[in-house]
């Protein structure tokens, strides 16, 4: 019974890890830019994912992410860098150029 109980654990902690990946994708959006969209994982967890957020009132940046491989590594890999890109907190870099982003 412990091997059971501690898979059915296992289990929980992964579906309780999926549900925290989907809470940061990002709301749709009405206005001047309107999304919509659908996210269908193929697994419980891994390194997909996809963001948008506008950087000031000219800018709007969108992004996808694919990590190579499934799984809890994928997914921490994942939601690492979307929180870097959501804070905009590559180091030098200057997100709001017109024309690419550019080094400082």
């Amino acid at each position: 019974m412990p091997r059971l109980s501690s898979a059915r654990s296992i289990c929980e902690e992964l579906t309780k890890a999926a549900g925290y990946v989907r809470s940061l994708l990002p709301a749709p959006l009405s206005g001047s830019v309107e999304t919509e969209w659908c996210f269908q994982p193929s697994e419980q967890l891994g390194g997909d994912a996809f963001g948008y957020h506008w950087i000031d009132a000219d800018h709007f940046a969108m992004y996808l992410l694919d990590v190579s491989g499934h799984g809890v590594g994928a997914a921490l890999l994942s939601v690492s860098v979307l929180n870097v890109l959501r804070a905009q907190a590559l180091p030098a870099w200057i997100f709001a150029n017109r024309q690419k982003c550019w080094r400082r």
